[in-house]
């Protein structure tokens, strides 16, 4: 990974406002040459303590011209490998396609591979609804999944693309335009990025001795890095603007990339027949927000019966699972949604579910504040104004609501939160032993909300009705994850139990049922989740129980 630090170096800036392009406007001519590639060799240096290693290199390369869905784009394309014996394997490939003049980007992909493990990433942008689409495949031992499946909403500026670094400083170069804001990603987390021109100086380079234009690049690596710490770009000042140099002080020490080679090629980085892990969606994610709620079905008051009983609480294969027993009681079959908990906030003045300010997550996580305006903005659809639930959102599930939160509507619907072992045993009504989803044992996508779907973010609770138990129970795999009333503990009881609750007190509390931003193979109906009960998320959300009376 420190390898891919360094390549990122090179990558994921775009500058200038959203500026659609006509899909039949001609292309400007590229301020380089077709073909240009460009290799760089990267150092690493963990510690003054420790001397310089070689990484890998870097390479990248303007392949012309191209077409994105009807528009014509300048396309790209990148390469980086680590040297043998290197204590992080990468062969990396990626390829971006971006509009003339402003580099606005538009789609980039790219396979990043680790020893044996693959991760492929395909970022779409869209300019007419400035949403930009981000969606991740990993291939491990265990066989493929989709980590990522996200939409981010409400983008002032370009989407963050890879590659295109060096022809949007070339273009300010020649403009001279400093000090600059752009706009670039590192691991798919949004950024502003401020560039200066830091003076000139002359370089003895693979291609001669050549004056160079010395860029200070700010917040790159965000979270990564702190205030002191810098990243330089050196490019030529002849007029070609050839990057020559790259410097930077992280976290992990100093990564420095020399130009190695300089030249004009006309085959591809990237084989014609690279082994993708899935196709590229042939469609636009649905970004509505909303699908039609059935008819018939009333979230509010509609409760079932679960017999309770004995049964193995996280039975699974390889784990037999603790042997308990809970009492018959009553549960909703569907997740709470926004139209009931606006009733309770208008009942009781409680504040409506909202993102905590960024000293709690300073507090907590140690976020620094590009972290938390990315977070800002993919919760963006899920945000409450004046008291108002999302427009077009009043039968998805609550959502940005604490552990403190649902404890509250519970105890004010004349309800409460279900234990561990009775969500559990809700789960697992009607199924086989071993099964992992609440439908039975095959791992089914369109039955659940998870990130293997597109849907890209939460659905009506009473959406996909094929993924229902025996009982009737909506989403107990996937939607939102759901607040139970237990505290987490590894070991929550011991064997023989009837109606546990877990430990009396801890840090975290339990979260059952997998979301829409994580794989259906963590909303088996054995999976636990786990938090502190004061964060909010936009895809944690709850249900209630009640006794039997």
């Amino acid at each position: 990974m420190l390898l891919l630090c360094g390549c990122a170096l090179l990558l994921g800036v775009a500058a200038g406002p959203a500026r659609p392009a006509p899909a039949a406007a001609a292309l400007e001519p590229l301020p380089f040459p077709v073909g240009e590639t460009i290799t760089f060799r990267f150092k690493w240096k963990a510690s003054p303590l420790l001397p310089s290693i070689e990484a890998g290199d870097f390479t990248f390369r303007f392949a012309g011209e191209g077409r994105f869905e009807g528009r014509p784009v300048w396309v790209a394309e990148g390469i980086a490998e680590s040297v043998p014996g290197f204590r992080f394997p990468v062969k990396d490939y990626f390829k971006s396609y971006f509009l003339p003049g402003d580099f606005q980007g538009l789609h980039v992909w790219g396979i990043r591979s680790e020893g044996p493990d693959y991760l492929q990433q395909m970022m779409f942008f869209y300019p007419d609804t400035r949403h930009m689409w981000l969606k991740e495949y990993s291939r491990t031992p265990e066989g493929v999944r989709v980590t990522r499946n996200e939409l981010h909403y409400g983008f002032p500026s370009p989407m963050p693309d890879a590659l295109a670094m060096m022809p949007a400083l070339r273009t300010l170069g020649r403009a001279m335009r400093f000090p600059a804001d752009l706009n670039g990603s590192y691991l798919g987390r949004v950024k502003k990025i401020t560039v200066t021109l830091d003076g000139k100086e002359t370089l003895d380079t693979v291609i001669g001795r050549l004056p160079a234009y010395r860029y200070n690049i700010l917040n790159l690596f965000g979270t990564m890095m702190d205030p002191d710490d810098y990243f330089y770009v050196w490019s030529s000042a002849d007029g070609r603007y050839i990057p020559l140099k790259i410097k930077a002080k992280v976290r992990f020490g100093h990564v420095d990339g020399k130009l190695t080679r300089h030249e004009i090629r006309a085959a591809s980085l990237v084989p014609d027949k690279l082994d993708l892990l899935a196709p590229l969606p042939d469609a636009r994610p649905d970004v509505s927000g909303a699908l039609k709620l059935p008819a018939g079905e009333q979230p509010d008051t509609d409760m079932v019966r679960v017999p309770g009983g004995a049964f193995r609480f996280g039975e699974r294969r390889g784990a037999a699972g603790i042997p308990v027993r809970v009492s018959p009681f009553l549960m909703d079959r569907f997740e709470v949604t926004n139209a009931q908990y606006l009733k309770f906030i208008r009942a009781t003045g409680r504040p409506a579910p909202a993102v905590q300010p960024l000293e709690y997550y300073q507090r907590k996580f140690k976020w620094k504040s590009d972290g938390y305006e990315e977070f800002l903005r993919l919760a963006e659809p899920y945000r409450w104004n004046d008291g108002r639930c999302p427009a077009g959102r009043d039968h998805h599930p609550v959502v940005l609501v604490t552990w403190d939160d649902a404890t509250a509507y519970a105890r004010w619907a004349g309800k409460r939160l279900p234990t561990e072992a009775e969500w559990e045993a809700a789960a697992r009504a009607g199924l086989a032993a071993g099964a992992a989803y609440p439908w039975g044992a095959a791992a089914d996508p369109a039955r659940a909300n998870t990130s293997e779907g597109d849907r890209l973010g939460t659905v009506p609770v009473t959406a996909l009705p094929g993924g229902r138990n025996a009982l009737g129970l909506a989403h107990l795999s996937g939607n939102v994850a759901e607040w139970v009333v237990d505290w987490y503990d590894d070991k929550p009881f011991g064997a023989g139990a009837a109606d546990p609750q877990g430990p009396s007190g801890g840090r975290f509390r339990v979260m059952r049922g997998g979301d829409w931003r994580h794989p259906l193979a963590d909303a088996a109906v054995w999976s636990r989740g786990r938090d502190w009960p004061g964060t909010a998320y936009i895809n944690v959300g709850f249900r209630c129980a009640r006794d039997l009376k």
